[in-house]
């Protein structure tokens, strides 16, 4: 007990008090029989900031340690906030099941990590991430980000491969907001739901957490907003009811109601003064690409070509090569070449890293493992964005959706001949979308200073639940478009 106190009295200073009591949650966890931890609570509480703490506390006791997101989004997040690689669960499903079938030359998960960072990172620094203090190895830690995404599915297939990858013992620590959108097909979310994952993944849960000081903003309007959401959000209730609370919660201050020319206009100042700090956020796909169109050209009035230096872009697959993922994000910095079908540029990878004090609980030769994580260069990729699908709609709606998008982009890349193996090689080719705007279901787990809410509701997608999703985006204003 006295070791506990020590540690929360030598906490950074910007560590909540339920933030500590999570950490010490997780040591406890370390060291006891059970498989799984549940950790959940509100947006901007701070959850996916406890990655990198749980890292130290796992390397500490002498446990591997692998951080996953949902996809690509989530897990570029973790990256980007923590400094840690991560990867997505789809592709550790993927790598494990090509390892089963002799597809790729590693004989495990940990194999083919190590190797892929390396790549990125300096070998034996990674090589040290990985190493012990003792010979011994416990087993493996594994966290996943944004888990309230994770079908049932995909859950039961993930704890498998990680029960058969544990080197001796293996810890599963779910992390997200069970009141934000559930898997797409499901009317529920199990991956925060203790009774399920004991009944169904056979798992012992060691407890539950909830996560409840909010680190986004401060007290106001827009927190007070949230607690009203939330259990409406909780309880299922309709989303009118939700709509109903969000305008009634304008108040010209932090929530403000604009029309579509105004809010053109708000966001054009916006984004003059931080690019990165503004989005639209509306339910549907086909409006999202319309005002993402009308928001381009106040932006850049005098842009006529597909791409140019300083536009933002978010991919909307995964690249042919897998290094740009769904949801990854881009700025622009140069264009290499402008061809009928691919704009071949270099991109600035944009980040939501954060500043990291850490818990100083941890000990001192730590810093030195984990120091290979945190470059603070920007990291610049040469990407071959696939131009069809970022003008025109319809491209991603035909049928055979985005797998034959995939496919039509490949193809079109290999007839194209760009690369030659020596001066012209791209880091991989993919098709995006302009990031000015989102859908709700693709901003969970993004943050923006200014937020553009559109409320006109879909019938499909017409609850609390969803419209606190998109609410609990914003970090300083939110926007609410009144329809005209």
């Amino acid at each position: 007990m006295e070791r506990k106190l020590d540690r929360i009295k030598n906490m950074a200073y910007k560590h909540s008090k339920d933030q500590i009591s999570a950490i010490e949650t997780f040591i406890d966890f370390l060291n006891n029989d059970s498989q799984a931890l549940i950790i959940t609570g509100s947006a901007g509480t701070g959850k996916t900031s406890l990655i990198k703490d749980y890292a130290k506390a796992s390397k500490q006791s002498n446990w591997n340690y692998i951080p996953l997101g949902v996809w690509g989004r989530s897990s570029s997040a973790v990256t980007q906030i923590t400094g840690i690689p991560a990867i997505t669960v789809a592709k550790y499903i993927k790598i494990n099941k090509e390892i089963l079938d002799n597809k790729i030359d590693e004989n495990s998960f940990t194999e083919w990590y190590k190797k892929q960072y390396s790549k990125r990172f300096l070998a034996d620094l990674v090589e040290k991430y990985f190493s012990h203090e003792k010979n011994e190895v416990k087993g493996d830690v594994i966290v996943v980000d944004e888990s309230s995404c994770l079908d049932d599915d995909a859950l039961i297939q993930f704890t498998n491969f990680c029960i058969d990858n544990a080197v001796n013992d293996f810890k599963l620590v779910f992390i997200g907001d069970d009141c934000q959108l559930p898997p797409i097909g499901q009317e529920e979310s199990n991956g925060l739901n203790k009774p399920w994952i004991e009944s169904n993944l056979g798992l012992t849960v060691s407890g539950v957490v909830e996560l409840t000081e909010s680190h986004r903003t401060s007290e106001g309007p827009l927190s007070e907003l949230w607690e009203e959401l939330r259990p409406l959000a909780k309880s299922g209730a309709s989303g009118e009811q939700a709509r109903k609370i969000i305008l009634n919660n304008i108040n010209n201050k932090e929530i403000v109601g604009f029309g579509l020319k105004h809010v053109i206009k708000e966001c054009a100042e916006a984004y003059k003064k931080a690019s990165d700090e503004v989005v639209l956020i509306t339910p549907r796909n086909n409006e999202a690409f319309d005002f993402s169109t009308e928001l381009r050209k106040v932006y850049y009035p005098d842009l006529f070509k597909s791409l140019d230096v300083g536009e933002k872009i978010r991919s909307e697959i995964n690249g042919l090569n897998e290094e740009v993922l769904t949801g990854d994000e881009y700025e622009v910095a140069e264009i290499i070449e402008d061809t009928d079908k691919f704009t071949i540029i270099k991109a600035k990878e944009l980040t939501r890293k954060q500043e990291f004090t850490g818990f100083s609980g941890f000990i001192e030769s730590l810093k030195d493992i984990f120091s290979i994580f945190e470059s603070k260069e920007d990291r610049f990729l040469t990407i071959a964005v696939y131009k069809p699908p970022l003008s025109y709609f319809a491209e991603w709606v035909k049928r055979g959706g985005k797998g034959y998008l995939r496919v039509r982009m490949g193809n079109d890349w290999d007839e194209m001949g760009w690369e030659n193996g020596e001066d012209r090689t791209v880091d991989d080719i993919t098709s995006c979308k302009y990031a000015y705007t989102t859908t709700v279901h693709s901003a969970q787990g993004g943050e923006w200073e200014n937020v553009v809410l559109n409320l006109e509701p879909d019938k499909r997608n017409d609850t609390a639940r969803f419209w606190y999703t998109a609410a609990t985006r914003a970090k300083k204003l939110l926007m609410v478009l009144r329809v005209e």
